[in-house]
């Protein structure tokens, strides 16, 4: 298996916080992973934050991907963060669009492109893909989402991508399928989210519009009121999903943290040996 975690930075840094991250990456460090993300916030607004966390990875002997938007930002926001990411020995980012309000819309494949044009191949280039399309492209089939996410992304140097959330396999292994057949040569990882609280299950289909298999929503529905039970089945499911992706030889697991240290330590037993 080719593990990799994500993590999420906080809104402020003080001693408390400082030694909870180092617990939860040495932790993290103990499978292995090819790397440990940090994610950026809302228009790189835990930038700071960010490049601590990145920062720690790489002093605790990890790989670390930095998450890089271009939405709400100039080139020379960018260019900044990206000399610190230098700074710090950091030499793969994931470059996203996100979220913008504004009509004039740049894409991360404009961001690779400007990454590749300033930087050469100094910078490890990851994308980001969708199983279920992405949700302004929800009216397009799904060949021409793939089209519409990968051919430019591609073209500008991206070689890897990790997958937005999903939890249905059988879909997403269809789609990987398709992906390959049209291009050879790529790297395509599962983004896999341990669904453990109620409001993780809103969020989740609030903001990313991925589908949600009955069987889990009726469950939470049901244990609405036993926190606990919610968490253990979210942990049982986890890990009979990534159990049926290494059955069908999906080995590239990315997993969405939440920086909630005791799950993935109970969901990696399972897999001491893979």
């Amino acid at each position: 298996m080719n593990l990799s975690f994500e993590l999420y930075p906080p809104k402020i840094w003080d001693q408390t916080i400082q030694e909870k991250y180092h617990s939860l990456i040495n932790t993290l460090l103990q499978y292995n992973p090819k790397f440990i993300s940090c994610t950026y916030g809302a228009n790189g607004g835990t930038r700071i934050t960010s490049l601590k966390i990145l920062k720690m990875i790489r002093q605790l002997g990890g790989e670390a991907l930095a998450h890089c938007t271009i939405a709400n930002q100039s080139w020379n926001d960018v260019e900044k963060f990206v000399e610190q990411l230098r700074d710090i020995g950091i030499n793969k980012i994931l470059c996203l669009r996100g979220d913008t309000n504004s009509q004039e819309k740049q894409y991360a494949s404009d961001l690779m492109k400007f990454i590749g044009n300033k930087y050469g191949n100094e910078f490890e280039i990851f994308g980001a893909w969708y199983p279920e399309k992405h949700q302004e492209n929800k009216q397009l089939s799904m060949e021409v989402e793939i089209e519409k996410n990968f051919k430019n992304k591609t073209k500008n140097g991206c070689k890897k991508f990790i997958s937005q959330c999903f939890f249905d396999n059988q879909e997403f292994l269809s789609v990987t399928k398709k992906i390959n057949n049209s291009y050879q040569g790529i790297d395509l990882y599962a983004g896999i989210f341990p669904l453990l609280k109620t409001k993780q299950l809103e969020n989740i289909q609030k903001l990313s519009g991925c589908s949600i298999p009955n069987s889990v929503t009726e469950f939470f529905k049901t244990n609405s009121e036993q926190p606990e039970a919610i968490y253990e089945f979210g942990i049982k499911n986890t890990i009979k999903q990534v159990q049926d992706l290494l059955k069908h030889d999906f080995t590239n697991i990315h997993i969405f943290t939440m920086n909630d240290e005791q799950s993935i330590v109970e969901i990696m037993k399972e897999f001491k040996n893979v």
